[in-house]
């Protein structure tokens, strides 16, 4: 059995603290989780002012030095950083700091120009991981057709999702997905996935779910995290 990625997703749940972002790096780290993930974006350019959810966006909006902070004590650590880049602009930045993968998020699955300034520009090292929204080709074309060779992740983009969204049968793992962008609450959809050939699974995660943010709800805690990584680590040493 290949190794199998734990992502622990920080998202917005460090709230723009960048003290708070190296909590959470470091609580990733000391559960051992492979890699920890931001969002790079312009909350700008995908909420006006008046919309819901926009000044949420807007305080855990990064700057580019802030990023590269960001990146740098992930190395300094020995966590793998990770991001999923809205627009040109931070897709540019991510490869400024020398990230190791690409994420697209499920909104950019058709966003022509990002992926195929991806595809035109990534190092041949450079791995591709795309959330597909409800796990619906026809609504990822250009992801198809730009980045064929990308990592699959089934993803039910909702907040939280329905743990009843998620039907495994046979051949979802690994003929058609290589994991799950999981969004339910608790452990028992990602260790499912696993326990049926999922070799990556994303998951966010917090310090504690009592925190403001959208996310909190369908985030899990460092202990939840420690316990993933653990029946991971446990299924790769039993399945090998």
């Amino acid at each position: 059995m290949q190794k199998i990625l734990i992502i622990a997703e920080a998202g917005h749940n460090h709230m723009g603290y960048m003290r708070h972002a190296k909590l959470l790096i470091e609580e990733a780290k000391s559960c051992g989780a492979d890699i920890v993930k931001f969002q790079a974006y312009n909350a700008d350019k995908i909420k006006k002012p008046w919309e819901s959810r926009y000044f949420e966006l807007k305080l855990s909006e990064h700057t580019f030095e802030e990023f590269k902070e960001i990146k740098e004590y992930c190395d300094k650590i020995d966590i793998e950083f990770m991001a999923s880049a809205f627009d040109l602009e931070r897709l540019q930045w991510l490869r400024e700091i020398k990230v190791k993968r690409f994420k697209i998020d499920s909104r950019s699955v058709n966003d022509i120009e990002l992926l195929r300034d991806i595809a035109e520009k990534r190092e041949a090292t450079q791995e591709v991981i795309a959330s597909i929204p409800y796990g619906d080709y026809s609504k990822a074309t250009a992801l198809q057709k730009y980045l064929p060779y990308s990592k699959r992740l089934y993803c039910i983009p909702e907040y939280p999702a329905p743990s009843g969204g998620f039907k495994f049968d046979s051949s979802f793992f690994p003929q058609r997905y290589d994991g799950i962008s999981d969004h339910t609450i608790g452990l028992e959809v990602a260790m499912i996935a696993l326990t049926k050939g999922a070799n990556i699974i994303e998951k966010h995660f917090t310090l504690d779910k009592g925190l403001p943010g959208p996310d909190q709800i369908c985030s899990i805690t460092t202990d939840e995290l420690a316990q993933l990584v653990s029946f991971a680590r446990k299924l790769e040493e039993i399945t090998k």
